[in-house]
């Protein structure tokens, strides 16, 4: 396992394969060679060899998230919502996981179960701004520009040189009919160009 935390997949690659040999049916042995070919971006692949790890342990909780990773990266998003739903519930203070999750909620125009997701952890990824700008996100698609602003503003407080939050900012800005603001963050887009 620490060779695929520590990105040696070469070195992961000749471990699986010796631990195929040994106990070929055992989940860990499928789910970390899923995680290698999640790593690869062999996505089909990988969902293939994860369904080998959920014949044997259905409920093994970190393949809930590498199935919603890898089934949000083939676009399946009904299922990943499911997994990453599972996993959350067992992991609930898992950024990344929930992110993701709201991320794959706002695909399925399900604005309001991503807010639902965010919120609970607000103050614990208070820092990160791409979780400040999906939760503006989330309510922006709910019609509320007041709070939607408000957390780009403070995603570009902690960045203030991503243009991309600052051009979302002033679209926000404008749908909430503050032209002037919205006007001068796009100037700002344009200066740092």
């Amino acid at each position: 396992r620490n060779f695929l935390a520590d990105n040696k997949a070469d070195e992961a690659k000749k471990y699986i394969a010796i631990a195929e040999k040994v106990a070929p049916n055992h989940q860990h042995v499928a789910f970390f060679s899923a995680e290698l070919l999640f790593r690869e971006g062999k996505l089909q692949d990988a969902y293939n060899e994860l369904q080998k790890a959920y014949k044997v342990a259905p409920n093994y909780t970190p393949g809930h998230f590498l199935l919603g990773l890898i089934t949000y990266g083939l676009q399946q998003y009904e299922q990943a919502e499911e997994a990453l739903s599972s996993f959350v519930a067992n992991q609930p203070e898992h950024v990344g996981a929930r992110k993701i999750l709201a991320d794959t909620r706002l695909k399925l125009s399900n604005p309001d179960g991503a807010i639902a997701v965010l919120v609970p952890i607000i103050s614990k990824a208070a820092g990160d701004p791409q979780f400040l700008a999906l939760l503006s996100d989330a309510y922006m698609r709910t019609g509320n520009p007041t709070k939607s602003t408000q957390y780009l503003q403070q995603a570009l407080d902690i960045a203030p040189d991503a243009k991309t939050l600052r051009t979302q900012l002033a679209a926000t800005q404008m749908m909430a009919g503050a032209m002037d603001e919205a006007l001068t963050n796009l100037q700002q887009v344009a200066d740092q160009d």
